[in-house]
């Protein structure tokens, strides 16, 4: 992985370490070393804490963002924007 003097790395990484219980976590670094996601939940096996970690990589792929110019859902503390789309 190339690191560069401020610590930034060419790509966004998903990194797989040993919680503070023992068990295997993932978390999502940013380019700027920033952590911008994590796993939910430690795993007790390293295969399926690195199967967990590429079901969300494969969804992220998938990703279809949508803005509303609506009031978002009470229940829900962000909106989708679709870039998918032109309009």
């Amino acid at each position: 992985m190339n690191i560069d003097r401020e610590g930034h790395t060419q790509s966004t990484i998903i990194e797989i370490y040993h919680g503070k219980k023992g068990k295997f976590r993932w978390r999502l670094t940013a380019r700027n070393g920033r952590i911008i996601g994590s796993s939910s939940q430690g795993y007790k096996r390293r295969k399926s804490c690195i199967r967990n970690a590429d079901d969300v990589a494969r969804a992220l792929l998938s990703l279809i963002i949508h803005e509303s110019f609506e009031q978002p859902h009470p229940e829900r503390a962000f909106d989708v924007i679709d870039r998918t789309t032109d309009g």
